[in-house]
């Protein structure tokens, strides 16, 4: 007979080494005398008065009860939640660290590329513009010449304003927008001989203002030009015309415009009429378009 000397169980089987409850090992129980008896035997018993022997039958009450004796109980093994809950508190808290530290670094990136971003309060603003030349289509290249920055004229004592309550009204043009005018004021007088040269009367007038600078007349009508415009057209059925050496200066603004060039035209038909000028168109953008406000010849070199 062994017995557990922690919780006390007793087990009749000698071969289990460890407590079946608590894993405890085993010890034998020397206080429990346990004769040693096979079922289904008969004991001797030796008599004191005589020498005979006579067997008494040893019944099993209850058979099953040995049985059973070989194991007492059994015991559900415990799971021990102890590494486990240690283990999960370690990552959650390494989880909300990772959170944590990029929440950060994309405040930090945020700030300092809205820092980079933030625009110059300093503001130049283009003032005349000086007439050149330009290889492409007419020799007149367009440079702006700065003025004096918005920052350099407030006083010295002024104190910086942060840029959000700065209200800088939109710069008129800037040096791409004035290139970008001169081409359109060169594509008009392109426009303006072409529709000459197809006899498009309404499509020529279509180029004029209202009133006019009409050579040595002030203000004329729209009217008193289209009339001398139509005498030509009545007059030759072939208008020739040719436009070489332009150059074209826009003003700060961008809303007026001068183009000189050369014109040389060979009229055909009842009349004849051949020449070569040196003409100046005056142009201002009315209504986004074009329009010619002023026409004259400054130089003569040769009419036939």
């Amino acid at each position: 007979m062994k017995s557990c000397p922690k919780c006390g169980n007793r087990y009749s089987d000698d071969t289990l080494i460890y407590c079946l409850q608590d894993g405890t090992s085993l010890v034998f129980d020397m206080g429990v005398d346990v004769p040693t008896v096979v079922l289904g035997e008969t004991e001797s018993i030796v008599s004191r008065t005589s020498g005979d022997r006579f067997q008494i039958p040893i019944v099993d009450s209850n058979p099953q009860q040995y049985r059973q004796s070989q194991v007492t109980r059994f015991s559900t093994p415990q799971t021990k939640s102890g590494g486990s809950k240690v283990f999960m508190a370690v990552a959650l808290t390494i989880v909300v660290m990772l959170v944590a530290f990029s929440v950060v670094g994309i405040g930090v990136f945020m700030f300092l590329r809205n820092a980079r971003s933030e625009p110059n309060t300093n503001v130049n603003i283009a003032e005349n513009v000086p007439p050149g030349s330009n290889e492409s289509n007419y020799n007149s290249p367009l440079t702006a010449s700065p003025s004096p920055t918005v920052a350099s004229s407030l006083p010295s004592t002024t104190k910086p304003v942060p840029t959000s309550t700065i209200e800088v009204p939109p710069l008129p043009t800037t040096t791409d927008n004035l290139e970008q005018s001169r081409n359109e004021v060169a594509q008009r007088i392109y426009g303006w001989r072409s529709m000459l040269e197809s006899r498009d009367l309404s499509g020529y007038m279509g180029n004029y203002a209202d009133t006019v600078d009409y050579y040595r007349r002030k203000n004329a009508s729209i009217g008193e030009v289209r009339a001398d415009k139509a005498r030509a057209f009545t007059l030759y059925n072939s208008m020739r015309t040719n436009i070489s050496n332009m150059t074209v200066s826009v003003n700060a603004s961008g809303q007026t415009a001068v183009a000189v060039f050369d014109k040389e035209w060979n009229f055909n038909g009842r009349d004849i009429s051949t020449g070569k000028v040196r003409s100046q168109l005056t142009l201002r953008k009315i209504n986004g378009r074009w329009l010619i406000t002023s026409e004259r010849d400054l130089k003569v070199y040769y009419t036939r």
